[in-house]
């Protein structure tokens, strides 16, 4: 299982390369307050270019029938508690959070040159 971040799936969408992880999106799953986080900047966010993102990166998780996980409180406490849990790895772009993951022993999934997921 790979818990998708709200900031790594706005990432995937700004700089179209959702296809990186095609071929994986039945192992992807999201948590709840993602989606929560990404449907209030996709309403509220101060550029548009950000709302445009999280509106798409809505569509691209229904066209995608990603795994919706049962979660509550902040995003990222959220993700790490699933993740620790599940076993599950974390794909984000967010260097604070992808540190607390990886001192819980989480692997961490991001993106290098706008072309290629590493697995740190």
């Amino acid at each position: 299982m790979i818990i998708l971040d709200t900031n790594f799936l706005i990432y995937l969408i700004e700089y179209r390369i959702a296809h990186i992880l095609e071929d994986r999106k039945k192992e992807l799953a999201v948590p709840i307050p993602v989606i929560l986080e990404l449907e209030r900047l996709s309403e509220g966010a101060r550029k548009s270019k950000e709302r445009a993102a999280a509106k798409l990166a809505i569509v691209l998780l229904e066209k995608w029938n990603v795994n919706v996980l049962r979660a509550e409180g902040h995003a990222d406490d959220a993700i790490k508690d699933l993740a620790l849990k599940n076993r599950a790895k974390v794909a984000t772009m967010d260097k604070l959070l992808g540190r607390r993951l990886k001192e819980s022993g989480v692997k961490v999934l991001k993106i290098r040159q706008k072309k290629h997921l590493i697995e740190e």
